[in-house]
């Protein structure tokens, strides 16, 4: 799918409409022509952030780039996963086009290369099609000028500027949200956390909490031997794993969390039970406390069938851990009861010294009482102050008796 030479302008179907779009392209604003474009002579971006897990899948399942379809075959393949990931987007978008056209241009590049409008233009190929009558034949856009085709920062800059300021960006699963500034900012160096912040109405912090969960991703995969296969964290929901194991890993040193990340990544991977997140945080209250290396080597016992059943697969895919892996109850059944046990010592541990700490907790307040203040007190304040003063020293007193009990 060769399109490097080609330049729109030069076909004669294209058409310059009356309208304009403004937006900021290498620092200057201004409104720019939209032209009606044939939809043939258009085509999805392959870097894409949004559609670069069905990239990872469709290459894993067929060896070799998707790149290398047909024009018509890959605008095809792109365009079922664009509805399939989103149906309720693209119903809504579709429905819009059909009752007042196409209200919002896209842009693409001079070769045809879709920048911004991949729903708009994936409704109006499927409207296209059902109608038959040519009324959708067009995509409305702007066309960028020659020079900008390889620009890739500027691209990306202008792509994440379109996207983060429409309600297209609702499409975005969170999962190749993550990936996408992983991809534009570590993979690829097209934009520094700083540049895809300004560009994206985020702040640079979030930028760097959204590169360090894309850094658990990638290196959760490494780990099931799926490097790369970014669709299968798509397709196991692990967004909100993903969170919580995030969170997880601040608190950790390295050493602390090269370990800990292998309990996490098994029941993550084999969804031990529905409410996830809670297991997470049963699994970090036991990491955080003295008995993490008892559970650790129980978890390790329990955890040896998924192991071998990843050592054993020759390829790894979405399909193979739901069969094998999340539907083998005796496996999950055995990672959870590993997590239970310790979870309840861990529990009871932390029950038995609350009463410590809620002294210590007290002991500290009374220790900022400023006691020359107190001779000045007059009327209501010494009042009240002397009232708490008996109720604190009949509770110490009774406390005191319940020591005296266990000498």
């Amino acid at each position: 799918m060769n399109s490097e030479n080609f330049n729109l302008l030069d076909d004669p179907r294209v058409q310059q409409s009356e309208i304009t779009k403004k937006f900021s392209l290498r620092g200057q604003t201004a409104p720019r022509p939209v032209y009606r474009i044939p939809l043939d002579l258009v085509y999805y971006n392959n870097k894409n952030g949004r559609i670069a897990t069905l990239i990872s899948k469709w290459e894993a399942d067929n060896g070799y780039k998707i790149s290398e379809l047909d024009r018509e075959k890959y605008n095809e393949t792109i365009e079922n996963y664009i509805i399939k990931s989103n149906e309720a987007a693209y119903k809504k978008t579709k429905k819009s086009i059909e009752s007042i056209s196409q209200r919002e241009a896209g842009v693409v590049l001079s070769n045809g290369c879709i920048i911004d409008g991949n729903r708009r233009y994936t409704c109006l190929r499927r409207l296209n099609s059902e109608d038959g009558s040519g009324k959708y034949g067009y995509f409305e856009a702007v066309i960028l000028d020659p020079d900008i085709t390889a620009d890739e920062k500027e691209i990306k800059r202008l792509e994440l500027e379109l996207q983060h300021g429409q309600d297209e960006k609702v499409s975005y699963n969170p999962i190749e949200a993550l990936i996408d500034v992983y991809k534009t900012v570590v993979e690829e160096k097209l934009l520094t956390t700083k540049e895809y912040a300004d560009n994206s109405n985020k702040t640079e912090a979030a930028v760097k909490k959204d590169l360090g969960q894309a850094e658990i991703i990638i290196d959760f995969l490494d780990y099931i031997n799926a490097p790369g296969k970014y669709y299968i964290a798509v397709d196991l929901q692990l967004d909100a794993s993903i969170f919580e194991i995030y969170n997880i890993k601040q608190k950790l040193s390295e050493d602390e969390w090269e370990k800990a990340k292998i309990v996490l990544y098994d029941n993550m991977l084999a969804k031990t039970v529905g409410d996830i997140k809670q297991l997470m945080r049963d699994i970090k209250s036991v990491i955080n406390s003295d008995y993490f290396d008892d559970y650790f080597d129980k978890h390790y016992e329990a955890a040896k069938p998924l192991h071998q059943k990843l050592k054993d697969v020759e390829i790894l895919d979405s399909d193979y851990i739901k069969d094998n892996i999340r539907s083998d109850d005796n496996l999950k059944k055995n990672l959870l009861d590993a997590c239970e046990n310790y979870k309840f010592i861990v529990a009871k541990t932390n029950i038995k010294r609350m009463p410590i700490e809620q002294m210590e907790d007290v002991y500290g307040l009374l220790s900022k009482i400023d006691i020359d203040s107190i001779t000045h007190m007059v009327g209501e304040d010494r009042q009240q102050f002397v009232e708490n003063y008996n109720q604190v020293k009949n509770k110490i007193e009774e406390i005191g008796s319940k020591i005296d009990e266990v000498r």
